[in-house]
């Protein structure tokens, strides 16, 4: 089960990642914010016409 390959790659992409999640999470708030609200404008737009 021990794969002492896969712990030396999983630390390098660790490192990898991490310096990758900092760009990320930068990107991702932005991207939540502006997908939530595109979201919520658009689904309560079209409830609105549905009940119409």
């Amino acid at each position: 089960m021990w794969n002492p390959n896969a712990v030396i790659v999983d630390k390098k992409m660790q490192k990898k990642m991490k310096k990758a999640h900092k760009k990320m999470h930068k990107h991702q708030k932005h991207h939540k914010y502006h997908k939530h609200g595109k979201h919520s404008s658009s689904s309560s737009s079209s409830s609105s016409s549905d009940s119409d």
